[in-house]
């Protein structure tokens, strides 16, 4: 019927009159197209589609009343339709909106199934479920599986909430299930499932992945059939996916959707998975057209599918291996025949060689020429891609700089090299496993890093050397988790094999079998004190062996299900043990006391930490919940709630006043652990994060599933610092001893060691409680720093960090302007409530108080010579007073409106000034003289600056630009643009060569004044960035409306062969081969 169908699809029309011709004449057939969209997701052949389209359309029109069509399609390739003229034209005044459900529908949704099952549902449960559903389109597939996994869940007759939430309610119900079932199974398993999964995926083309349909023979042909089956078999007894008579397909497309590994690997190489499903349909449709040499591939199409087949071996099943093997076959012949035509045409080339020799003279010069434009062109595409890498793959980015630049020094280039320096973060890069890497350890003393991986070997790396020491082999599977002792004499491991093993880290003699368990291992833990090794895994036991062997291990008790987490207190007398069955207990390894049980997380234990203290035990579960138990007296816990979905892991800081969780909802959380405040919520993963760690100064370091690792300030808001490279989860992320260095682990297989500090690398000053505004300043000898707050107070800070030095509050709204007298004894502030204040640093005396602005006042400044102050007011005008009080105050005149900033000339003589009318002013500050009016920005002035030696004047604007001029004739030399919004402060270098700029798009830049170059783009601040200022040592100041002041040392704004040679020293590897086709065109 397909093929007459498709020959004549006007013959669809004869069927369905045979079927009703035996019926009566008032019975009608109705014709039922459920998932219409499939003919574009699943049909690649635009003929067969318009065939299918004429067939349906053929039996309507002429059974007449007697044949209705209802089709079902979904909203987003409704507009599809509008290709096919006839299929409008019917769809025409027939179109029913099915909308979501109301709450009655949805309730009745989830109760009635239980009746006719005769269960009952809690109210609590109903309406959990229909507020997690209600106006979320495409939810009632994930209801559905939600309810069956609560059903699977509760006992007795009653349907619980508590159930629905173990199970991960609607959100998360599918996600759990599918990551369940693949943690379930083998490492050769999970590849099978992943390969099975993509391929029963349609990749959108514009609208969402949906569901495909392939047949039986696609997925369970290949080199690999006996694992593909097994996870087939484990996938379809999961309700995952359906099992048709020769078909397969996903049971819900919210499998798609919901499932944050299967969403990761759809992104991971989406070209890679186009690239095979192309290949996948080339060779059914050959097969189709018994294999016809047409239907092969042949140039491009041949080269890449063969490519991607030889780095995907095992995801190639046996008919696109077949397809492949005959386009190879065919293509040698073909270039067979070809090499017979290239010998006669040499024959009749050679004749002509004598005229081209002739010509060859000519063409020297030309192909000069062309190789100086070929090579420009080349260094102008790889300073753009490494310009797009930036963000995704600094490592990558810094190499593609360093290309550009030697092939051609353009400024482009320079400038991206530089980016690329500063925001390099990898310090080492270290591979040698095969498979994914599940734990990475500094040793004590920081010097070497350990790490244990899926290939069964454990390895010690020097980070400063990048290359393995030592490599430790002896389990037979995948090894889980290792540890140092904490003299760093002994290396502990457990793994899939049951074993505790115990290392010595030089590789010298045969490790010791500590303990055996009768599953897989999940963590082993040194006590403090490192005489003892604790244990603990999948056969729900808590081991405990002597780490000198002096008596065998000891069994301290059992859980009711799989032990995940284990941590000793700091003097070593408890053990602390959690995992599926909900419970904390607690052991006294002396023997003195009973274990004690701490219940109250419905469902699995995740997370488990003790603070350094001994005093506190915080736990993260399942349930989504944080609880955090005194060990004085364990009865109670403080209960914190927060994550949409369960916490993977926690941490204490080292003083014990945060705990930092990490979710699956892909956020980071800083608690209070007495539950005083609510969490700081850190977001900036996509993905689930998988792990949390403090370093030894309290800095914070997550990684996620998403590949990245994040370097946090807890104590600050702000962006993290975010460092790019992994391909695939992160699983592992340790901070060295002394927080110097970060080590990172994931399914790549690679361990990168980064310098967490080093992009920018910045001093932060935390206490604001509101926006800190152009206020910014530092003293004379750069020790101390002034800035002005929305917070109504003024601080001055010890440049090195820590706490203010002093907290000035006075002023009765936000302060916009501060600056310090040049000796240092004074510092001066003006704000929204119209006055100037100078106030006595030592704290002798009372400030004093100048009022004499009608409006607020923006800016102050002092003369060089401290004698002097200048004001600049929202009043149009800037006053300048003598700091004695003898003489009074020049007022200068001429703005036509609010004047936003003021700035002495190094002599004191002149002042310059910007505003609200968009000029420049430079005036006498004695109120006499000619004053030069600048133009040329086309909104308001916000910033104005004097360079050192007073001859430029540079000024930045609401226009995004930064201007320089010539402060003795007024005209322009430079006009920089480059940021996205409002300049908001300017501010040059002590030697005068650069200028710095401070941005509403969140970023600093700093700029050659000479020649306009970017020298870097400094990022960190979670807002616009208010004010700079320099140090007189070249560092660089910044304050922002995120509160925080930072404090930069631009290593990469120096000579450029300089940054050559730090660029070359954080060049952690070479171009891969496909690196090298793809971006240089090396064959």
């Amino acid at each position: 019927m397909h093929t007459d169908l498709r020959a004549n699809p006007a013959s669809f029309d004869l069927a369905v009159r045979q079927a009703l011709a035996d019926r009566r004449a008032q019975d009608r057939l109705v014709l039922v197209v459920d998932q219409f969209e499939e003919i574009f997701t699943l049909c690649v052949d635009e003929e067969e589609r318009a065939a299918f389209v004429s067939a349906l359309l053929a039996a309507v029109g002429k059974a007449g009343e007697r044949t209705r069509m209802v089709v079902g399609i979904r909203a987003d390739f409704y507009g599809r339709c509008a290709d096919y003229p006839a299929l409008v034209e019917a769809l025409r005044d027939a179109n029913l909106l099915i909308g979501p459900m109301d709450r009655e529908d949805l309730r009745k949704a989830i109760v009635q199934p239980a009746v006719r099952a005769d269960l009952t549902v809690e109210s609590a449960l109903v309406a959990t479920a229909v507020a997690d559903v209600i106006g979320r389109p495409g939810a009632l597939p994930l209801l559905s599986h939600a309810m069956r996994e609560t059903w699977r869940r509760s006992r007795g007759t009653t349907l619980k909430v508590s159930a629905y939430h173990q199970a991960g309610g609607v959100q998360g119900a599918i996600a759990q299930t599918a990551e369940h079932v693949f943690l379930s199974l083998g490492p050769q398993e999970q590849t099978a499932a992943k390969d099975m999964l993509l391929r029963l995926t349609a990749l959108g083309e514009g609208t969402e992945d949906t569901a495909r349909r392939v047949r039986l023979s696609e997925l369970l042909a290949g080199p690999r059939r006996q694992n593909a089956q097994h996870a087939l078999d484990r996938l379809v007894d999961a309700r995952l996916v359906t099992l048709g008579a020769d078909s397969v397909e996903v049971a819900h497309e919210a499998l798609i959707r919901e499932w944050p590994r299967l969403r990761q690997w759809l992104t991971d190489d989406r070209e890679g998975l186009r690239l095979h499903r192309r290949l996948t349909e080339a060779a059914v449709e050959w097969d189709r057209l018994d294999r016809d040499p047409d239907a092969l591939y042949r140039g491009t199409r041949l080269a890449s599918a063969m490519e991607w087949a030889a780095e995907h071996p095992d995801l190639v099943n046996d008919l696109e291996q077949a397809f492949l093997a005959a386009s190879q076959q065919q293509r040698a012949s073909e270039q067979a025949a070809e090499r017979r035509r290239v010998r006669l045409t040499v024959a009749v080339l050679s004749a002509a060689l004598a005229v081209i020799s002739v010509l060859a003279l000519l063409t020297v010069v030309q192909l000069n020429q062309t190789r100086t434009q070929r090579d420009l062109a080349l260094s102008r595409q790889l300073t753009a891609t490494a310009e797009a890498e930036l963000p995704i793959d600094p490592e990558l980015a810094l190499l593609l700089a360093q290309r550009a630049f030697a092939i051609r020094r353009t400024p482009e280039a320079e400038a991206v090299l530089r980016q690329a320096t500063l925001e390099s973060r990898v310090r080492a890069t270290l591979t040698g496993h095969r498979s994914w890497i599940g734990d990475v350890v500094f040793s004590p003393d920081g010097l070497r890093l350990a790490t244990g991986g899926d290939d069964g070997t454990i390895r010690l790396w020097d980070p400063a050397r990048t290359g393995v020491s030592v490599t430790l082999t002896g389990h037979h599977g995948p090894v889980r988790h290792i540890g140092f002792s904490p003299d760093g004499r002994w290396l502990a491991s457990g793994g899939d094999d049951g074993t505790v093993r115990l290392w010595d880290p030089a590789g010298t003699g045969n490790p010791r079998n500590l303990a055996s368990h009768q599953d897989v291992i999940r963590q082993v833990v040194f006590s403090p004190d490192g005489r003892w090794l604790a244990s603990a895994g999948d056969d729900r036991t808590v081991r405990l062996s002597h780490v000198d062997g002096a008596s065998p291990p000891a069994l301290l008790g059992a859980h009711q299900g799989i032990v995940r987490k284990l941590a000793f207190s700091p003097d070593s007398r408890l053990l602390v043990s959690a995992g599926d069955d909900g419970a904390v207990r607690l052991w006294d390894i002396t023997g003195a006391a009973e274990p004690r049980l701490l219940t109250g997380h419905d469902g699995t234990v995740s997370a488990l930490a003790l603070s350094q203290d001994g005093r506190q035990l915080a736990s993260g579960g399942h349930d989504g919940t944080v609880r955090v138990w005194s060990l004085a007296d364990a009865s109670n816990s403080v209960v914190q709630s927060g994550h949409n979905g369960y916490v993977s892991d926690l941490a204490f800081s080292p003083d014990g006043r945060r705990i930092a969780t990490a979710g699956t909802d892909g956020t980071v959380r800083i608690w209070d652990p007495a539950g005083a405040a609510a969490p700081i919520v850190l977001t900036g993963h996509d993905r689930m994060v998988e792990r949390v760690v403090f370093s030894a100064d309290g800095r914070l370091a997550s990684a996620g599933n998403d590949g990245t690792v994040r370097v946090w300030n807890p104590v600050c808001r702000g962006q993290p610092a975010v460092l790019r490279g992994h391909d695939g989860p992160v699983y592992a992320v340790g901070f060295s001893p002394d927080g110097q260095r970060l080590a990172s682990a994931g399914s790549d297989g690679i361990v990168r060691v980064w310098d967490p500090t080093s992009a920018g690398s910045h001093v932060l000053l935390c206490g604001h409680e509101k926006s800190v505004g152009g206020g910014l300043a530092f003293s004379r000898d750069g020790r101390r720093l002034v800035s002005a707050s929305d917070d109504q107070t003024v601080r001055v800070w010890d440049t090195t960090g820590g706490a203010p030095l002093a907290v000035l509050p006075g002023h009765r709204g936000p302060v916009y302007a501060a600056a310090f007298r040049p000796d240092g004894h004074r510092a001066a502030s003006a704000g929204d409530d119209r006055t100037v204040r100078i106030w006595d640093l030592a704290g002798a005396a009372a400030p004093i108080v100048l009022s004499d602005h009608e409006l607020t006042v923006f800016d102050v400044a002092f003369s060089p010579d401290g004698q002097r102050i200048a004001s600049a007011s929202g009043d149009g005008t800037v006053r300048v007073r003598e700091l004695d009080g003898r003489q009074p105050a020049v007022v200068l005149r001429g703005d036509a409106g609010p004047v936003y900033e003021v700035d002495f000339r190094r002599d004191g003589l002149r002042v310059v000034s910007g505003g609200e009318d968009g000029t420049v002013r430079i005036r006498d500050a004695t109120g006499t003289g000619l004053q030069l009016v600048l133009t040329g920005h086309t909104g308001p002035v916000s910033a104005v600056a004097f360079s050192p030696d007073g001859r430029q004047v540079a000024s930045g604007g609401y226009d995004a630009t930064v201007r320089i001029w010539d402060a003795a004739t007024g005209s322009a030399r430079a006009v920089f643009a480059g940021h996205d919004g409002a300049v908001n402060g300017v501010a040059f270098s002590p030697d005068g060569q650069l200028v710095a700029s401070a941005g509403g798009d969140t970023t600093v830049r700093i700029r050659d004044t000479a020649t306009g170059a970017v020298r870097a783009v400094l990022r960190g601040h979670d807002g616009a960035v208010t004010g700079v200022a320099f140090s007189p040592d070249g560092r660089l100041a910044s304050a922002g409306a995120d509160g925080v002041v930072r404090i930069w040392r631009c290593e990469v704004c120096g000579p450029i062969e300089e940054v050559l040679t730090l660029a070359h020293m954080r060049s952690t590897r070479e171009f891969t081969p496909q690196e090298r086709r793809t971006l240089l065109h090396e064959s």
